[in-house]
């Protein structure tokens, strides 16, 4: 099925985010489209929700998503013999309580 038909036939063809889904869904599959480049805006936008959701942060918290956050390879136990070089996780998480900004979730 091609885009132009899966956006005519359903449920959501006139929103634009669930065409936006849907022309990056069939991007995906091209062999030097590189996905994450374009999805890490939506993960930063429905993540904190959905962590919420889910139990894994309290409903009362912030959630800050940040991608591409650098870690230091001793902070990870590796080894850092090159100097002071760190590696990037593709996307961090950080939460605190309104309440007490001193503790973390």
């Amino acid at each position: 099925m091609t885009h132009q038909n899966r956006t005519n036939s359903g449920d959501g063809a006139n929103d634009p985010l669930f065409r936006v889904l849907m022309q990056l869904d069939e991007w995906r599959h091209l062999p030097a489209y590189q996905l994450e480049r374009r999805v890490d805006v939506l993960f930063g936008m429905f993540l904190p929700e959905i962590l919420q959701e889910q139990g894994i942060v309290p409903q009362n918290s912030s959630v800050e998503v940040i991608p591409e956050f650098p870690l230091h390879k001793t902070r990870l136990g590796m080894s850092s013999k090159e100097g002071n070089l760190s590696v990037n996780v593709d996307f961090a998480v950080f939460c605190w309580s309104e309440t007490n900004l001193d503790s973390t979730c």
